[in-house]
C-alpha cells in the first residue's frame, strides 16, 4: 500500500524539482546606483572575478568571500564570481543606474553664461566642488 502512494507521489515531485532547477538558472539582477557601491557576500572564497563590461561597473574583492561591486556608468554588464575549481559562486547582471536621489543641479546665468552647479541635498543641501558644472562657468552637458 506504501509502494503506491509514494508512485502516485514522485512525478509531482520530479515536476517540483524541474521547477526548482529551471529558477536556479534564471538570470538575476542587481541595480547599483551610479557611483554608488553595492555589498556582495559569497558562501565561499572567490578565486576569480570577471565583469562583462568593465566601463560600466567594477568589483573590488574586500575579503576572499566579500564583493563590492561598484556603478562607474550608466549601462548593463554581468559579473561572475568563481572558486578555485572554477565553480561560480556568484553570476549576476549588474545594471548601473543614474539616480537623483538626494541630489539637486541647478543651471542658470552667471556672468553672461549657463553654468551648472550640483549640490548633495538631505536635511539642507552642500554644492558639490568639481561636480558636473562646478560652476565654473561652461555650459551645461547635453
Amino acid at each position: 500500500m506504501m509502494k503506491k502512494s509514494f508512485m502516485g507521489f514522485l512525478p509531482a515531485l520530479l515536476v517540483w524539482g524541474l521547477f526548482l532547477a529551471s529558477q536556479a538558472k534564471a538570470d538575476s539582477v542587481l541595480a547599483v546606483d551610479l557611483n554608488g557601491a553595492r555589498s556582495i557576500g559569497l558562501n565561499a572564497a572567490a578565486n576569480d572575478v570577471i565583469v562583462g563590461n568593465p566601463a560600466v561597473a567594477d568589483v573590488s574583492l574586500q575579503a576572499p568571500d566579500h564583493l563590492v561591486v561598484i556603478g562607474k556608468q550608466a549601462g548593463r554588464t554581468r559579473v561572475i564570481a568563481m572558486d578555485a575549481a572554477q565553480k561560480v559562486l556568484f553570476n549576476q547582471i549588474i545594471v548601473v543606474v543614474a539616480g537623483d536621489e538626494g541630489m539637486v543641479t541647478v543651471t542658470g546665468p552667471r556672468k553672461g553664461n549657463i553654468v551648472q552647479n550640483d549640490y548633495a541635498c538631505a536635511t539642507h543641501c552642500s554644492a558639490i566642488p568639481g561636480g558636473s558644472g562646478s560652476g565654473s562657468g561652461q555650459p551645461p552637458a547635453p
